[in-house]
């Protein structure tokens, strides 16, 4: 599976972090870990980049209530502590039902498929400011990559 925005090993950070909470699309297993909500079969290519493009510009837009392939993640765990509160907030979730979990990505033993978001929007700047730290993987993080979980 290839693609020019796919990151080589040393570009993924050493973590990454999770904001899960209870409408989220992307699906929670404690055995499984994450699954996007649009899987495809695993015989299919690499996204081309204009779907990658399409996707975040969904994104961008505060939209996170679509299917996708992809699964959101922050290289900032500010970031993604004030994402995690800003949904409590907003969608007025109860105490401890959204959490923060922390990535290692390169546990796996093959580089996993992760795209940075900034080089995705490449010089387009729509919300740069805002992903320059978020990345995707594809399809699935398995389980035994999340090292912590943090109740908000």
């Amino acid at each position: 599976m290839t693609s020019r925005f796919k990151l080589h090993r040393e570009d993924i950070p050493e973590k990454l972090y999770r904001v899960h909470y209870p409408d989220s699309t992307t699906t929670y297993d404690k055995e499984d870990g994450f699954l996007a909500a649009y899987q495809i079969d695993p015989k299919d290519l690499a996204p081309t980049p204009g779907a990658l493009l399409a996707y975040v510009e969904r994104l961008r837009k505060g939209s996170s209530d679509f299917s996708g392939r992809y699964i959101t993640t922050f290289g900032s765990k500010t970031h993604a502590l004030r994402w995690a509160r800003k949904l409590q907030r907003d969608h007025q979730y109860p105490k401890d039902s959204v959490q923060v979990m922390t990535i290692r990505p390169m546990k796996y033993k093959r580089t996993p498929w992760v795209a940075s978001v900034a080089a995705i929007l490449g010089d387009q700047g729509h919300g740069l400011e805002y992903s320059a730290d978020e990345y995707l993987f594809f399809r699935k993080i398995a389980r035994n990559l999340i090292v912590a979980t943090e109740d908000i």
